[in-house]
């Protein structure tokens, strides 16, 4: 089970410009450590009923009790053990409940853009000393060499891609008597970048090969910060305002909110700046991206836009290959790790706990043989032992599920940030997690039960 987990979460990949690896395979001293830990945690507590055996009840003994080993109690440590093991399956399984529900809801969420048929890949020219004006030439060649593969319906750069948890922000200043200051998140983006991504663009225009590089697009929460309830088409507003050096650009155009950086984000200030003018300004860690939008498998171009790049620069190297569904998979991360362990250490939890409740039932049955025994012979029905014993189990059940709820409703605030689209406190995962694992309680019990019900007076009488 260990083996296959972790497999499980080795393909887990985060949303960044670099690959990173994540290595979980149990090596054999992980195992050999956890089977240490096992053993020794069967000799210690193995003591306890060993030491306790040690001192019997010699006066039950000499009587016939089948209670020997001490007084009957209703709630001994293996009831409370049990009750522990049901209080933690109940606190795992919701947390499960909670963000498989939100994982479902993340998947549709609306992030303000449709990516569907782009391919990614990135390469850095700057770690090959490219002047400015080589950059820009360079840019320039690969979107007309890329547009003109068959099936491309649109090509843009971008150097951060939506979506990536990090990415660069500058401090804006509106122009303006009243100026108002925000930050925002800053993307570098080509022309056709709105087309190609399928953004909005709510008013102005979107970037082409006449534009400068003093040219932004605001979206609409920059656009309200910055200059309120007035036209920001014409405006202008200064970068780093106060720290040198100070970049002024006009903006000539207002796009949609957008997603910017992870999926449970309020929405963003968010600034687009003209890539193409300035290649030479993105940063090395992110490399400069191209995106092509196709009118079908986007994978089915990788080749193509390889050699191209080849054809231009053979030893340009090329890095963060992949199709922005794939990109945009990688974002629910967070969420799906999180639905992950909690889903596994939520199911073995619920088997400890139905293994605990029925052990304990199966140990009571046995110890009161021969009280089922007579009760029988004195007129007892069998569905009225089976209605006790049931009764018995579900009392240490229930107890284990409402200290549980009222634990698992108190933590849930703390998951609220990570949660899409429900609230911590659901309604639905609070009344359906109670109700799975009071069945499995109750499978249970009923095999127990149904052997205490099943028990013959004279078979039960003889027995030791």
């Amino acid at each position: 089970l260990a083996w296959w987990a972790a497999r499980g979460l080795s393909r887990l990949s985060l949303p960044l410009p670099i690959p990173i690896t994540f290595d979980l395979t149990p090596d054999l001293r992980v195992m050999a450590f956890t089977a240490a830990l096992a053993v020794l945690t069967g000799i210690l507590f193995g003591f306890a009923p060993a030491i306790r055996a040690t001192r019997p009840n010699l006066t039950g003994a000499l009587k016939g009790d089948s209670v020997v080993f001490g007084k009957t109690r209703r709630f001994s440590l293996r009831n409370g053990l049990v009750i522990v093991q049901v209080a933690l399956s109940m606190v795992l399984l919701a947390g499960s409940g909670l963000f498989l529900r939100s994982l479902g809801n993340a998947s549709s969420i609306d992030i303000g853009m449709r990516p569907g048929n782009v391919l990614m890949m990135a390469v850095d020219p700057k770690l090959h000393n490219y002047s400015p004006e080589k950059n820009r030439q360079f840019v320039a060649q690969l979107r007309e060499r890329v547009q003109a593969l068959p099936g491309v319906q649109n090509v843009t750069f971008l150097d951060s891609i939506p979506l990536s948890i990090g990415g660069t922000s500058f401090d804006f200043k509106a122009d303006g008597k009243e100026a108002k200051s925000a930050n925002a998140d800053v993307y570098n983006v080509g022309a056709n970048f709105f087309k190609t991504m399928e953004i909005t663009l709510l008013r102005g225009r979107d970037f082409s090969a006449a534009t400068d590089g003093k040219a932004a697009i605001v979206n609409e929460n920059l656009a309200r910060h910055l200059f309120g309830t007035d036209d920001p088409v014409g405006r202008q507003m200064t970068a780093n305002a106060g720290q040198p050096p100070k970049d002024v650009y006009t903006v000539v155009g207002v796009a949609r909110n957008t997603k910017s950086r992870t999926l449970s984000e309020a929405p963003a200030n968010c600034a687009y700046l003209y890539l193409e003018s300035r290649p030479e300004a993105v940063m090395s860690f992110y490399g400069i991206s191209i995106a092509a939008k196709t009118s079908g498998n986007p994978r089915r171009l990788e080749r193509a836009m390889r050699q191209q790049i080849a054809m231009l620069d053979p030893n340009l190297a090329i890095f963060n290959t992949r199709t922005m569904e794939e990109h945009l998979e990688g974002a629910l991360l967070v969420p799906r790790l999180c639905a992950t362990l909690l889903t596994i250490f939520g199911a073995a939890g619920l088997t400890l706990a139905a293994i605990g409740l029925y052990g304990v039932m199966s140990y009571s049955v046995r110890r009161r043989t021969r009280e089922f025994g007579i009760r029988i012979a004195l007129g007892a029905h069998a569905p009225g032992l089976l209605r006790m014993v049931v009764r018995q189990g579900l009392v240490l059940a229930g107890i284990g599920l409402a200290i549980g709820f009222a634990i698992a409703f108190s933590l849930s605030k703390f998951a609220a940030s990570m949660l899409y689209g429900i609230d911590a406190h659901d309604a639905v995962t609070f009344t359906a997690v109670p109700a799975i694992l009071l069945a499995v309680a109750l499978l249970a019990i009923v095999v127990p039960a149904r052997r205490a019900a099943g028990i013959q007076p004279m078979q039960a009488l003889r027995s030791e």
